[in-house]
Order: structure tokens, then sequence, then C-alpha cells
């Protein structure tokens, strides 16, 4: 699945994503990932920031409510890779197996930003203690944003052998290079050879 997220005007853009999942198998492209904690190594504060205490009701935005924040500053090109380990927590699958949810996040422009933090769902049943969710953040003046990411669930093996953006789009006339953020194209290439073009316009 890809998902196209277009967000225009602000100053601040967040992509926020979590999946059934309290486990990150690995990441790429998130070397620098500095946790916040204090000189003890405990984590301290929140989302919101190290001197923001968790679930603080008057952050308005919410983060607050989410805590153990890992950051990766500057991220070059905007692409990363998060891989989650997905958990039956309801126990709603016979065999649940190895199964994963890889994110891959392809876009045109830098991040100021990515965090990795816990998020705690209400304490009802079958709810898991806490999620796992990963926040991209891009900063600017009146900015306008296509986030672009590639969900892959696979169990055991992963199918998809390569993904990448496709540069050098032109508009129906050959004519020009289109910019900005109004066109986006992905491929997709299978274990099985199989390769996929996906477009946004």
């Amino acid at each position: 699945g890809i998902d196209f997220f277009r967000v225009k005007g602000g100053n601040q853009h967040v992509y926020s994503f979590h999946a059934l999942s309290d486990t990150i198998a690995e990441t790429e492209g998130l070397d620098n990932l500095v946790a916040q904690k204090d000189a003890d190594g405990n984590y301290i504060g929140s989302y919101a920031g190290p001197d923001v205490p968790f679930r603080t009701e008057k952050i308005a935005s919410g983060y607050s409510y989410l805590r153990n924040v890992d950051r990766a500053a500057n991220v070059s090109g905007g692409n990363f890779m998060v891989d989650f380990k997905i958990t039956d927590f309801r126990n709603q699958l016979e065999n649940s197996g190895d199964m994963h949810l890889r994110m891959t996040m392809l876009n045109g422009f830098d991040l100021n930003e990515v965090a990795i933090t816990n998020g705690d769902p209400p304490p009802r049943d079958a709810n898991p203690e806490t999620l796992k969710y990963v926040l991209a953040r891009r900063s600017g003046s009146n900015l306008d944003t296509l986030f672009t990411t590639v969900f892959e669930p696979y169990e055991g093996e992963r199918y998809i052998a390569n993904i990448e953006n496709i540069s050098n789009i032109k508009h129906a006339d050959g004519s020009a290079l289109i910019d900005g953020e109004t066109v986006r194209a992905v491929k997709v290439t299978l274990e099985n050879g199989r390769i996929d073009y996906i477009v946004y316009a």
C-alpha cells in the first residue's frame, strides 16, 4: 500500500503513524537516533519536549501523551524505514507467525526530525500497554508537503526487492519537468520480478 498525504500551508507538518506493534524490529536511515534521557539513563519528558512531563493536559497538541522518545534530527532527503514487529494482542489469529509491517518513507525534501515514541492506548480489555509511534516532522514557512510512504505487510520473508522515487517527470506534452509537490511517482520492484509504478497527480 502507498500513502500520498499532502498538507499545504503553515510552518510545521507532522506525519504520525503507529501499527499494532510495541516493538521496532529494525530501522534504516535513522542512525542518529538519540534517546531523550537524563544523566542517569532514564527517559524524561514527552514528545512535546524533555521539560514537558508525560500526560500534561495543558499541551493542546496531545504530544505530551507520547513518551520514551528517541529523536533523529535532520533526516536528509526525508527517506527512512521503520519495521514494526506485529503482535496479535487480541488473539484473533490461529497462528500469528512472524508478522511485520515495514514503513518506508520516500520524500522529496529533508525532514527536520523523525521520532520514535510510545503511545499508551486506553486501558481496556485486550488493549496493549503501549504502541510504538513514528512521527516525521518538517518545519519551514508556507509549507507544501507531500509525505510519500510505502507500507509492506509481510510474514517471515519480504516480497519487495526495491522501492524508489521516479524523477524527471514531465508534463503530458513533454515540455518541462514538474517541480514541487503536485506529482509523485514511485517504482516498486517485487522479488518475483514484477514492477509496479504508482503515480500521484
